[in-house]
């Protein structure tokens, strides 16, 4: 197993969400991990041991996002590393005997990116490999979102092949994910059968709809399991309340079916 390094690119408005981010992440994450926010204004508050916070600029407009994560993947020599939103948050313990398994094809310079979690399987794709009970998918040429900001690992020449000067993230993506089709790269993850599934993480896209009174806290793996109730436990929302990782002003709940839920009793 390589010993890759988390980068998590933030901005000066969004780092009220660092501490749940943190904390959720040390939670799920149940192994020592390097995490390094890359940002702008460094928060004014403690970051857990792992956690580390590089700027990257000295104006956080949209227009430089991709021009300084150019100029900072450029400078550093990993040639692979995990690379996810600063809103996309840990709900469950992640599954590190299938994470484990995929650093094998990190050694294939034509596999672009690793996605962990279920973001490939639920677009077109096909057979690419099968390692015990675990069937390797990868995304097919002319798939969307081929290029994703998805927890993910990166091979860091294939990140920079598609990142361009004055890129925003959305920009990165393509309008409708049409960036990196027909490349030629290979674009991983990993396919279940039935709940539970087999991706190495389960996260949430915290920010529903640009809300930022709002968490969603549902889980992107079989979201539709229980009739919709498959979101982060009630207890730990508490717990974050009570040790103040969360604001007070903050709306807590999940989504279904495009539907907003609150939690009871938090």
């Amino acid at each position: 197993m390589r010993d890759l390094t988390l980068y998590i690119p933030t901005c000066n408005s969004y780092l009220f969400l660092i501490k749940p981010y943190t904390f959720l992440f040390n939670k799920f994450w149940n192994r020592i991990q390097k995490v390094v926010y890359l940002g702008y204004d460094k928060p004014r508050f403690n970051l857990p041991d792992n956690f580390d916070f590089i700027t990257i600029g000295d104006d956080d407009d949209l227009k430089n996002w991709g021009t300084d994560l150019i100029n900072f993947f450029s400078s550093i020599d990993d040639e692979h590393f995990l690379l996810s939103c600063d809103d996309v948050f840990l709900v469950d313990h992640t599954n590190f005997e299938v994470y484990d398994k995929l650093f094998k094809y990190l050694d294939n310079p034509k596999v672009g990116r690793i996605n962990l979690d279920r973001d490939t399987v639920n677009r077109p794709h096909k057979y690419f490999d099968t390692d015990g009970d675990l069937t390797i998918i990868e995304a097919e040429q002319d798939a969307d979102y081929r290029v994703s900001t998805t927890l993910s690992i990166w091979r860091r020449d294939y990140f920079l092949k598609n990142l361009k000067v004055g890129m925003s993230p959305w920009e990165f993506e393509g309008v409708r994910g049409e960036v990196g089709k027909n490349d030629g790269y290979h674009i991983l993850g990993t396919k279940g059968i039935e709940p539970p599934d087999n991706s190495p993480v389960f996260t949430t896209n915290a920010i529903w709809r640009g809300n930022k009174k709002r968490f969603n806290f549902h889980n992107s793996n079989y979201s539709y399991i229980n009739n919709g109730q498959n979101y982060l436990d009630s207890e730990v929302v508490k717990e974050m309340f009570d040790n103040n990782i969360i604001e007070n002003d903050i709306e807590v709940g999940w989504v279904y079916e495009r539907q907003w839920y609150n939690y009871k009793g938090v």
